[in-house]
């Protein structure tokens, strides 16, 4: 099998599995994954699609948090590029699995590649692409957390280039800040991983006195931290200053210093979790997300193979062996049954450098390439111990591993999806200056601002929501504005008071109502404020009253 062969065989296997796994979502007409991060993601590419030729990665914006606008930042802005691109070919959720497929097949190829660059056969390579769908990780991450989460096919990448193009060539200082660049901008989270193993790769050439190489390796570490630190600059103005809280509400001792906790529980996991395969828990199907589980399983099979590296070929694979097990430490959070973890000392590092990290288990990522590597050093290896049946051998790893990723791994995942509104009638609603859009009951409602988000990419005109939580807001919120105005979801046997005159000063024009949602007040604003303007897919939009009204519930016969 030539490099270019097992490259196309990498995008098939990658783009088959992902449509296992995303297809009953796709073809039910909704975007892949489900959850707040998800929307949240959805609605950032979105954005990204409407201001890509005012604010581009970076600026402001009056889209949200209308009249007073944020300063808004695209997340892993190659997967909004994808959507921007193909949205109005194919709609939302396809544009939405193709952005995410933008991000699965090169971390898959790039795997692939860096296996046999580091001496990996064929189809060793092909063991490493097929276990990064053997574990669960990849493809929940997608559907819990989206794109974001799973943004890292720069890694692979700028792994081969320092332990391989750097060899070859002055070129490799560019590719390698090229590829730390990236990692930044695709992935804040994983922002460190290159730097950190260059250092140790730097050190290892200067004890080797191969200092050639060790040059080359500086200068692409050099300008990969300017890129990094250009980035960080870029991102940073429209970073709110405020996000994240210590929202953990937990503390550790580091030495004499009171560290606080992040990361909510549910956010790390276990090692039972990593290799036993229990059932899967989508957050938004249970009761308490501390009780979402079974996404973090890294495949028996995997896990086999890689112990089978190690033995087998333990100098090649004692590197990316290390780096998994390192990785899984971090995803178990700050504090690992009594023992802080390397997660709060990175956690305080970036609370120093930037901003305090909220998702451990997102290294999680990192661990699946690590093993994935093994795996494939592990079928060489036991080859080379077979003899005469080694493709005998062969055949039957790549039967055992697609096996387990068919009936307990990524591939038996189901994922969810996320309906996006139907309402085509809102995006012909009669264009003014300043025509925000108030949505009932989701904008008068503390933590709906998923629901109003999705709304928005149906009627497309200036909101009260706030955009992206991280997002810094121009002088204040302004739903704590609105909701002083009255726009708030009344209590038990109140009705809802609303200064229509000050809300219409302050630029809202048009107000979209879910009746099905809060029929009695949906009712009940409606008769104030005539009849709707549009109607369609469950949804009726209406222009403001001028004037002080109280809005009264009708009476149930």
């Amino acid at each position: 099998m030539s490099p270019r062969q097992l490259m196309t065989a990498a995008l098939v296997l990658s783009v088959a599995l992902s449509l296992v796994v995303m297809g009953p979502a796709v073809f039910a007409g909704e975007a892949p994954g489900r959850g707040p991060d998800v929307v949240s993601t959805l609605w950032g590419m979105w954005w990204f699609q409407q201001a890509l030729f005012d604010s581009g990665l970076s600026g402001e914006t009056q889209l949200v948090n209308f009249p007073n606008g944020a300063v808004g930042s695209v997340l892993s802005p190659t997967s909004a590029l994808y959507f921007a691109l193909s949205e109005p070919l194919v709609g939302v959720p396809w544009a939405s699995a193709i952005a995410s497929l933008a991000q699965i097949c090169p971390l898959v190829m790039s795997t692939a590649w860096l296996t046999l660059r580091l001496g990996g056969s064929p189809t060793a390579a092909l063991v490493s692409a097929l276990a990064l769908f053997a574990g669960r990780p990849l493809m929940f991450d997608l559907g819990e957390g989206s794109v974001v989460a799973i943004a890292a096919f720069y890694v692979p990448l700028g792994f081969a280039v320092m332990l391989v193009r750097m060899r070859e060539g002055a070129s490799g200082a560019f590719w390698l800040a090229w590829c730390m660049g990236f990692t930044a901008v695709e992935n804040p989270y994983l922002a460190p991983v290159l730097p950190a193993v260059g250092a140790l790769r730097a050190a290892l050439l200067f004890h080797r006195k191969e200092l050639v190489e060790l040059q080359r390796l500086l200068v692409g570490l050099a300008a990969g931290a300017a890129l990094t630190v250009a980035v960080a600059v870029l991102f940073a103005k429209g970073a709110s200053p405020d996000y994240p809280g210590e929202i953990a509400g937990q503390y550790a001792m580091l030495g004499p210093f009171k560290v606080p906790l992040v990361e909510m529980p549910w956010a790390r996991t276990s090692l039972s979790e990593l290799l036993i395969p229990t059932e899967v828990h989508w957050t938004l199907d249970v009761d308490d997300a501390r009780r979402s589980n079974g996404g973090r399983y890294l495949g028996l099979s995997v896990v086999a193979m890689a112990v089978a590296g190690v033995i087998t070929r333990p100098k090649a694979s004692a590197f990316w062996a290390c780096l998994a097990v390192f990785c899984a430490l971090i995803a178990m959070g700050s504090v690992i049954h009594g023992v802080a973890g390397p997660f709060l000392f990175l956690n305080t590092l970036m609370d120093a450098v930037a901003r305090p990290l909220t998702q451990p288990r997102r290294f999680l990522i990192l661990t699946q390439i690590g093993l994935a590597i093994c795996a494939g050093f592990g079928l060489d290896g036991l080859r080379a111990l077979a003899g005469q049946y080694g493709r005998a051998l062969a055949a039957g790893v790549l039967a055992f591993v697609g096996l387990d990723t068919l009936l307990l791994g990524g591939g038996a995942l189901r994922m969810p999806g996320t309906e996006i509104p139907d309402a085509p009638c809102l995006t012909t609603l009669p264009s003014e200056p300043g025509d925000g859009v108030l949505v009932w009951p989701w904008d008068a409602n503390d933590g709906d601002a998923g629901v109003s988000q999705l709304l928005q990419l149906a009627h497309e005109r200036p909101s009260p929501h706030r955009g992206i939580a991280s997002w810094a807001l121009n002088d204040s919120n302004i739903q704590m504005r609105i909701r002083a105005l009255g726009w708030r979801r009344p209590g038990p046997g109140q009705t809802p008071q609303i200064d229509w005159t000050s809300l219409s000063e302050l630029g809202y024009r048009w107000v979209v109502v879910e009746p099905a949602a809060d029929p009695e007040n949906a009712a009940a604003l409606g008769s104030l404020m005539g009849d709707p303007v549009a109607e369609c897919g469950g949804y009726a939009a209406y222009s403001l009253p001028g004037e002080v009204q109280v809005a009264r519930p009708t009476r149930r016969p």
